[in-house]
């Protein structure tokens, strides 16, 4: 009986663990526009700006320094940034209830961030 609950446990975790992942390829049109939040680091974290463009080319800017600028290519249905500076990884956009949140993890995993939309200048 307790391997049995055992076995059900594990898949209702596996279950769970595929649900929160995106089941449509990701789009980067959708990720247009600006976008600010915390980059955790692994000592320390950094307020970061996100801008990407029409054409999926992107400026990442922090408080302390970061610079980098690149594309975003949509590879295996995810979307990657590559950038300068050795900043390449994924991009997933989903929903919450205060709107649109871009999750950002570089390729390392050293770091990774949760940015919100913010409303263009102009």
């Amino acid at each position: 009986m307790r391997l049995f609950g055992a076995m059900m446990f594990m898949a209702l975790v596996a279950a769970g663990c595929a649900a929160s992942l995106p089941s449509v390829p990701q789009d980067p049109h959708q990720m247009t526009g600006s976008w600010g939040g915390w980059l955790i680091k692994p000592r320390s974290f950094e307020w970061i700006n996100l801008e990407i463009r029409d054409g999926g080319a992107f400026e990442l800017t922090g408080e302390w320094g970061i610079q980098s600028n690149g594309v975003l290519v949509v590879r295996d249905g995810r979307v990657r940034f590559e950038g300068s500076r050795a900043w390449r990884g994924t991009l997933v956009l989903t929903d919450s209830a205060a709107g649109p949140v871009l999750k950002l993890e570089r390729d390392d995993r050293t770091e990774q961030g949760t940015l919100h939309r913010w409303p263009r200048a102009g």
